[in-house]
């Protein structure tokens, strides 16, 4: 028996349509697939790439106005730090406060002054005229009491400030003494006086013929801070 093969028209469209599928499948799978899938992953890079130079810009934003804030803050410290001294040793401070007593004529009987251990936060003040006025008429009333200022403290902070801690005693004219307070009050922002009082000094002269004669003089007691800042570069 004789076994022929023949390949009809319909068997040829067949094969023809088997190879173009195959081919199909092939290109699809090995080719357009890999190009897809790294389409997909250039568009979830662009997108990265995209928010990270949005998140880059908006840093750059945010930078300039931090430096501007900076800068702003820093012209501010500057022009605050111009109120208070540098800091001093306890000789220059002994050297200002005798300065000023000398320069109105009075008598400076004792300075103790109390150099800070450390740096302190202050809340700046503004001392006020009348509070020193009220201070020494509550002195003159309750004699050697010492007295408070009450001036309270504004809402702002500083760092770095050292303050020491001083204790003057003056004798002289109770009219002089009045005004060197109120000048210190006033115009010395970076020493604020937090204490006054009023007190009588009675000293005893031997005259020529061996008489002991008394004379009497007011003395005033300041209790001060004087505030130094120091600003690390």
């Amino acid at each position: 028996m004789k076994i022929t093969t023949e390949v009809t028209e319909r068997d040829k469209k067949l094969l023809l349509f088997m190879a173009v599928f195959v081919i199909v499948v092939v290109f699809g799978f090995f080719i357009i697939r890999p190009l897809a899938e790294t389409d997909a992953a250039l568009k979830d890079e662009l997108v990265m790439q995209e928010d990270m130079q949005l998140r880059t810009q908006q840093k750059l934003m945010l930078l300039s106005s931090v430096e501007a804030n900076v800068e702003k803050t820093e012209e501010e410290l500057d022009a605050a730090a111009k109120e208070f001294y540098p800091v001093m040793k306890s000789q220059e401070i002994d050297k200002l406060l005798t300065e000023i007593v000398l320069k109105w004529g009075l008598d400076p009987k004792q300075l103790t002054i109390q150099m800070p251990e450390s740096e302190m936060i202050l809340e700046p003040f503004y001392a006020s005229q009348a509070a020193l006025e009220e201070a020494l008429s509550q002195a003159a009333v309750q004699g050697e009491e010492e007295q408070t200022d009450s001036t309270q403290a504004a809402a702002a902070s500083f760092y770095g400030i050292y303050a020491a801690q001083a204790e003057l005693i003056v004798k002289g004219d109770r009219m002089v003494m009045e005004q060197m307070a109120d000048e210190i009050s006033e115009d010395y922002p970076a020493i604020r006086i937090t204490g006054a009082a009023w007190g009588r000094e009675i000293n005893s002269l031997r005259d020529e013929r061996g008489e002991y004669i008394s004379s009497a003089n007011d003395t005033l007691r300041l209790q001060m801070e004087i505030y130094m800042y120091k600003r690390d570069k």
